[in-house]
């Protein structure tokens, strides 16, 4: 590249930063010109949400009486946790019967090592005297 393209090819460069950093500055001074606006706005909704949750709030404290006395707890009932209970002492009983059975049926179909003929040899007592 030529010298002269170089100067141009920086001067373009320094004139698209400068309009870059111009516009950037317009755009910070309108934001902070609004800034009281949005947060006077964002005040006043919180205010209101504040104000409909309080109301919320004393019309439920205002409705428990009424609702806690009729509503019926049915898993503290006894009859229901005494279903439960049987059912889940049913259901761990099979459970553990199931894992017995299997284990016992693994065990006996497995055979031990040291009852297995393959990598036993024969016992010769005349060979083990001779190596005594």
């Amino acid at each position: 590249m030529s010298p002269p393209a170089v100067a141009h090819l920086a001067d373009n460069v320094t004139e698209v930063v400068g309009e870059v950093l111009s516009t950037g500055k317009g755009l910070a001074t309108d934001a902070a010109r609004h800034v009281p606006d949005v947060t006077e706005s964002l005040g006043d909704i919180a205010r209101s949400t504040a104000s409909t949750v309080a109301d919320l709030a004393t019309t439920a404290i205002a409705l428990a009486p009424f609702t806690a006395s009729r509503r019926k707890k049915p898993w503290t009932d006894a009859g229901v946790t005494k279903v439960i209970l049987v059912v889940l002492a049913v259901v761990g009983l099979a459970v553990a019967v199931g894992w017995w059975k299997r284990s016992r049926r693994a065990g006996a179909d497995a055979e031990p090592a040291w009852n297995a003929s393959d990598n036993v040899s024969p016992l010769n007592p005349s060979s083990s005297a001779a190596m005594a």
